[in-house]
């Protein structure tokens, strides 16, 4: 019985699923965590405001980890595989060095944090992110139109200009910088490509072509040796770029030489597993961070959205995402930072986790105009506003304000951010005929998702379909298998897509129309607080 196996390596830990390659049955999962570092690995030294890291070695360790486990745990036989499809958090930064290894498996960079990989929400490269944005403004680079007008801490190029101002050997000894959506396939490959979707969203590719030496050199004298450090064959989703090594093989019991799929994004992937293709369709990915991800047949850009492109998603398709930066670390953050013990112990007595405990005593509650007000940008903001390096707001708080208001503050926030992107994109032409919703938070807490379908005013479908986003990637390993081209991604997603049983989710009435007025007061408090930060930044 042939099989592909997907891989969806998301910010704590990394999954496996094993689909039969003719139906599309799922076969087995597994998967296998690795840490987030906010101080220096194997070190307690502190890392610098926003700096989130992670290593490298952990990663391939977790890989080889969860390819044995799922085929022992699942009595599958390694000679069946015929593909593997791989997602990734983006936009994870690898320098890699001439051996094609990350810098940190070299002793002299070991205590050097930017060797080592700058996770997705690593955002303290704000002041390299304005630098380069200032450039790109001046000389109208054309890729900046099509991703939102405003780079992003997040992306590639402010990363990469980071390491280069405080860490310039490495820099130096950077053969490669690439995302990990397209590192794991080189890995495992040993094949340099690189995904549209990372390409053209977050390192400011433009046509195929990575940014210019002449725009980098522009940005900073030397910086444009990026440039060769960011070669590589551009690639799109479902795409066959190589064959296992030999290896990987050796490391995991496959067959040398099954087919490897392009990267992706984790983000987007699990359209892949609904069979997402039609204009009008959006997926809401509730995660650790939140993501909206749309498709059409436009061909413009999409004003104040996080990036877009053509075939950077469903290949024959226009792609576009916007989201939160922050989404389940922020209601993590609530709840360490804001409840009292108290509430700990409440929970703990109603024999309920702390996130099921507040969604019962406090979001399932009808809200009331006068509740607490946040705006969601502890990690930034990824919408319409374009404002960079902003930070989060409570309004409305007195001395008789509880911690638990301030939860559902920020939940009802991120709720409130989702409908101003929302907005965004159906002012400019597309459309949500079907929302589909997806990921870790919405599969746990459906009064969370109700509550977003009371915000939004729509209906709100439920994919109760674990591990999706590496379901879509297993999906991507068959057609890279069995056709090798992104050109025939959507007839294989029409042939072997998941059919999820969906949970509805309608909008209550009486609860909208309150969300309605107080949405109103967000965006206010959004205008007030853009100005405020715009200000700040230009006295910096």
């Amino acid at each position: 019985m042939e099989y592909a196996i997907g891989l969806d390596f998301g910010t704590g830990s990394v999954r496996a699923v094993a689909m039969e390659a003719k139906s599309g049955k799922l076969l087995g999962n597994a998967e296998e965590p690795y840490t987030v570092y906010t101080t220096l690995p194997d070190s307690h030294i502190a890392l610098k405001p926003r700096m989130v890291l992670a290593e490298p070695k952990e990663y391939l360790e977790a890989m080889e980890h969860v390819f044995l486990t799922l085929l022992k745990e699942n009595d599958l036989r390694g000679e069946d595989a015929v593909g593997i499809g791989v997602d990734t958090t983006s936009l994870t930064l690898v320098a890699l060095g001439r051996d094609g290894l990350p810098l940190t498996f070299h002793q002299k960079f070991r205590n050097e944090p930017n060797a080592y990989m700058k996770l997705w929400k690593s955002r303290s490269a704000e002041k390299e992110a304005e630098q380069i944005q200032k450039v790109a403004v001046r000389r109208k680079e054309p890729a900046l139109s099509w991703n939102g007008g405003v780079i992003s801490s997040e992306w590639l190029l402010p990363k990469a200009l980071e390491t280069f101002h405080e860490a310039p050997e490495v820099f130096r000894k950077a053969d490669l910088m690439m995302d990990l959506s397209d590192y794991i396939p080189f890995a495992l490959t040993g094949k340099v490509t690189r995904n549209a979707g990372s390409y053209l969203f977050k390192a400011m590719a433009y046509d195929g072509c990575p940014p210019s030496e002449d725009f980098l050199e522009d940005v900073e004298p030397g910086f444009g040796a990026l440039h060769a450090k960011l070669r590589g064959y551009w690639v799109r989703w479902g795409e066959r770029i190589g064959g296992l090594s030999t290896l990987w093989a050796k490391k995991t019991g496959l067959r040398e030489g099954i087919a490897v799929s392009s990267g992706a994004l984790d983000g987007n992937m699990p359209m892949v597993a609904f069979n997402l293709q039609q204009k009008g369709d959006m997926l809401l990915t509730l995660g650790t961070s939140g993501v909206l991800s749309a498709i059409s047949r436009r061909q413009e850009p999409i004003l104040g959205c996080a990036g877009g492109g053509q075939d950077v998603m469903i290949p024959g398709c226009f792609g576009c995402e916007c989201g939160m930066a922050a989404m389940g670390d922020l209601y993590d953050w609530s709840i360490r930072q804001c409840l009292s013990p108290q509430v700990f112990r409440e929970a703990d007595h109603a024999g309920m986790k702390i996130h099921d405990y507040l969604a019962e005593t406090e979001l399932k509650r009808v809200p009331k105009e006068s509740d607490i007000m946040a705006l969601d940008w502890w990690n930034g903001h990824r919408g319409p506003l374009s404002v960079r390096n902003v930070y989060g707001v409570f309004a409305g708080m007195s001395l008789h304000t509880t911690g638990a208001e301030l939860y559902r503050a920020v939940v009802e926030a991120t709720a409130f951010c989702t409908k101003m992107n929302l907005e965004n994109l159906e002012r400019q032409g597309l459309m949500a005929e079907r929302i589909i919703v997806c990921g870790g938070i919405a599969e746990k807490n459906p009064i969370l998702v109700q509550l977003f379908s009371d915000v939004l005013g729509k209906p709100l479908l439920y994919a109760n379909l674990p591990h999706s986003a590496a379901c879509g990637a297993a999906i991507m390993g068959i057609n890279a298998a069995e056709k090798g081209s992104s050109a025939s991604l959507p007839e294989t997603m029409n042939s072997i897509a998941m059919i999820p049983v969906y949970q509805r989710f309608q909008p209550d009435g009486k609860r909208h129309q309150i969300f309605a007025k107080r949405y109103n007061c967000y965006v206010n408090l959004s205008r007030l607080m853009q100005n405020y930060w715009s200000r700040q930044t230009t006295k910096e």
